[in-house]
């Protein structure tokens, strides 16, 4: 996941983990390590999941 802060002068940092859930009413991602990210300054999100192109694979039914 690539964070960035939005402040002039800002800097961004890419993070590494699970995501537990996403508190919608604080708008905030909560990974498995407590950590909390803002989801207004999260750039990119990428992981094994999004790899999947096979229809086999997706198939949840």
């Amino acid at each position: 996941m690539a964070v960035c802060n939005r402040k002039a002068g800002g800097s961004c940092h890419t993070i590494s983990g699970q995501i537990k859930k996403i508190d919608d009413y604080q708008k905030q991602v909560i990974l498995l390590d407590k950590t909390r990210i803002d989801i207004d300054c999260i750039l990119n999100i990428d992981g094994e999941i999004f790899g999947l192109t096979n229809e086999s694979e997706t198939d949840f039914d």
